[in-house]
């Protein structure tokens, strides 16, 4: 089965909190990363920022910009398991059509994020 990890960042801008996601996504062998409250502009994120957290260069991601100071939602998946199809993107959510290789099957993931 896919392992998907969701977290709430509270915002990704710390060392501390990149190394404890990539130490995460290691230690459980994670397919497939949902970042909440990213606070961050997912379609200005580099490359290798990117990278930094997911530890490898076999990935893609898609992301829901942030409004204001809240918000923001960042998808990282590898490709070796993961293939999404098409994204739908709002403004606190997302809806991605995946297929998953191990075992294969296919699956929408919704994301929301809810400020309270």
């Amino acid at each position: 089965m896919p392992v998907i990890l969701s977290w709430n960042a509270r915002g990704l801008g710390g060392k501390s909190k990149a190394s404890h996601l990539k130490k995460l996504i290691f230690k459980h062998k994670v397919d497939m990363v949902l970042i909440l409250e990213s606070k961050c502009c997912s379609s200005s994120v580099p490359f290798s920022i990117i990278r930094n957290f997911w530890g490898m260069a076999n990935l893609d991601w898609v992301g829901v910009d942030v409004v204001g100071l809240s918000g923001g939602i960042l998808c990282i998946w590898n490709k070796d398991y993961v293939s999404v199809s098409c994204s739908f993107k709002f403004q606190s959510w997302m809806l991605l059509s995946c297929r998953f290789s191990s075992p294969i099957f296919s699956s929408f993931v919704d994301v929301i994020y809810a400020p309270c």
